[in-house]
């Protein structure tokens, strides 16, 4: 079973090829550059391992939430080759890939990434179960919803950025692990679960966007203006 998997959601991207019995991954600072990276990387990796890509049998990727760009990227690059291949896609999640790679905390968890002006995408996690829907939040949006916690985790490379903003808000204790995780195998093993199930993607599925994009944003307030 050879699965080609990417994430795109924040300024890292990732590329995960597992190979019959042997997995590899690459993670680069792409600085949102993913137009530019994603497709000669997802290339160089499948030529290293002497892999065509029409042998590709699944693909697997983050839908979202996260960057704008990223997301509509990934999506774009990996229907493109599903839909012309005829290869089954599964698409995760964001924050619950985050998530997963720290699951074994034994307490509240949220994973978090950055969304620009002093926002956040996050969700909440109890012992593995998402007990909330995911947001766009600042910290002050979220306090309430953790008042009755004593202790939490954020996690994601971004959850020190987080951290400053909510600090001051949350009186309990606060775990941070802010490092750059390799995300691909958990996305491939989470891939090859839903296929077994024969829960893959529809054609129809597109990112996931939490908040609107700059441009909705604007054409709303012509709109709005013009009436």
């Amino acid at each position: 079973m050879n699965v080609l998997a990417i994430t795109t959601f924040d300024d890292t991207l990732q590329v995960a090829l597992k190979k019959d019995n042997y997995f590899v991954s690459t993670i680069i600072k792409a600085d949102f550059r993913h137009s530019v990276s994603l497709v000669p990387l997802i290339q160089k990796t499948c030529e290293k391992n002497e892999i065509k890509i029409k042998d590709l049998n699944l693909l697997a990727l983050t839908r979202g939430p996260g960057s704008f760009t990223g997301l509509r990227i990934g999506m774009a690059a990996l229907k493109g080759i599903s839909t012309a291949l005829n290869i089954p896609m599964v698409s995760m999640s964001s924050l619950d890939l985050i998530e997963k790679a720290v699951e074994f905390y034994p307490g509240i968890i949220l994973p978090i990434i950055d969304a620009r002006k002093q926002r956040f995408y996050t969700a909440i996690y109890d012992h593995g179960n998402k007990i909330s829907e995911e947001m766009d939040v600042n910290a002050k949006d979220i306090e309430t919803k953790l008042q009755n916690y004593s202790k939490i985790l954020l996690t994601g490379q971004d959850s020190i950025k987080f951290l400053e903003e909510f600090k001051d808000s949350f009186k309990g204790e606060i775990v941070v692990d802010s490092q750059i995780r390799n995300y691909g195998q958990l996305l491939i093993e989470f891939a090859l679960e839903k296929q077994a199930k024969n829960e893959v993607d529809d054609i129809g599925q597109g990112p996931t966007y939490i908040r609107k994009s700059e441009a909705e944003i604007n054409r709303l307030k012509i709109k709005q203006a013009a009436n």
